[in-house]
């Protein structure tokens, strides 16, 4: 019977999780990552290229991921007040929060506007004295420093912030391309697409954030590490090619 019940226990703690994780882990077992869901990065189903990446990262070092979807500003809260780990994923640093050095994305920036409005293109110094709309968070005014006589305003949705451009309330919605076609698809307004474009006006490197804390500087650290790693074994490649995103170039990041 005792050898029964022994066998019974041994059995349930090999099925769980390891309880000691990977010397370089340090002791941690668990991580908590949290941000938006996004089409392609953070779906809903636990797919994506974000997703692909933490578990690259995590899992050979016998770390579990969890990720929580709340939008960015909470995000960055639960950061701060350390009931959560990593958010993916942030272009600049927020107070208090610290960005890693390799960034899990690089990619473009577009604008959605009416072509009646602008006219004729001349890229990105075409948004010199214009009406900027984004996402609150997203971006920020010094990104467009080199820009003059520009207003900015902010919205809680990438759906309001593209409405405010169909009802020619400001001139350019500034997001990534993925983001402008997703607020486009679910769009409710009756509009003309061939009455407005998109083009690109910037490009940019979106990183995982972590807290200022003795914590968040060893998962930093560790997330880091790892990251050059699987770069070099060519695993990163393989993610973002599975994901059909371009490959960024990490030969460039610090060692």
């Amino acid at each position: 019977m005792i050898r029964i019940l022994t066998l019974t226990l041994l059995t349930i703690i090999l099925s769980q999780p390891s309880l000691y994780a990977a010397p370089d882990a340090g002791g941690i077992q668990h991580v908590t990552t949290v941000g938006p869901s996004w089409n392609k990065f953070t779906n809903r189903d636990g797919t994506g290229l974000y997703h692909d990446i933490f578990k690259a990262v995590f899992t050979p070092l016998n770390i579990t991921v969890t990720h929580v979807y709340m939008p960015s500003a909470r995000a960055y809260e639960m950061l701060i007040l350390g009931t959560a780990d990593i958010m993916a994923c942030s272009a600049h640093v927020e107070p208090q929060l610290q960005l890693a050095a390799c960034p899990m994305f690089q990619n473009q920036y577009h604008a959605f506007f009416s072509k009646k409005n602008i006219h004729p293109w001349r890229g990105r110094k075409s948004l010199n004295g214009h009406s900027l709309v984004w996402r609150r968070g997203y971006y920020t005014a010094d990104e467009f420093k080199d820009l003059h006589e520009l207003t900015f305003a902010e919205h809680s949705s990438g759906s309001t912030a593209l409405g405010m451009v169909v009802l020619g309330r400001t001139d350019f919605y500034i997001d990534d391309i993925n983001l402008i076609r997703e607020n486009l698809d679910g769009c409710t307004l009756k509009f003309d697409m061939k009455d407005f474009d998109i083009k690109p006006v910037g490009r940019r490197s979106y990183y995982p954030m972590f807290a200022q804390t003795r914590h968040g500087t060893h998962l930093k650290n560790l997330f880091d590490s790892r990251m050059k790693n699987l770069h070099k074994q060519g695993v990163l490649r393989k993610i973002f090619n599975k994901w059909e995103f371009s490959y960024p170039d990490y030969d460039c990041v610090p060692q």
